[in-house]
């Protein structure tokens, strides 16, 4: 249950950076950073943002799932668990 209201916190974040940056590139970068890379971004909303991401990514860095873009979102899904 934990894991997939991470799974919708996640998908939230994305698609507000998105919305933020409206590129979806910039997105994937920046949910790709590790902490320290995130701490030298200097736009305060980027900064929150990737790293309230990166703390779900943590979260689900043993849970099976996939990040999608549909071309105007994205969609986080959980695969194959039983939670």
């Amino acid at each position: 249950m934990k894991n997939m209201k991470v799974e919708k916190e996640l998908q939230k974040y994305l698609n507000k950076l998105l919305r933020y940056t409206d590129n979806y590139l910039t997105v994937l970068a920046l949910s790709e950073m590790n902490p320290e890379e995130i701490l030298w971004v200097e736009d305060k909303k980027l900064k929150s943002l990737a790293s309230l991401i990166y703390l779900c990514r943590d979260m689900l860095t043993y849970v099976p799932h996939e990040i999608n873009y549909t071309g105007t979102k994205f969609k986080v899904k959980l695969i194959n668990t039983a939670f």
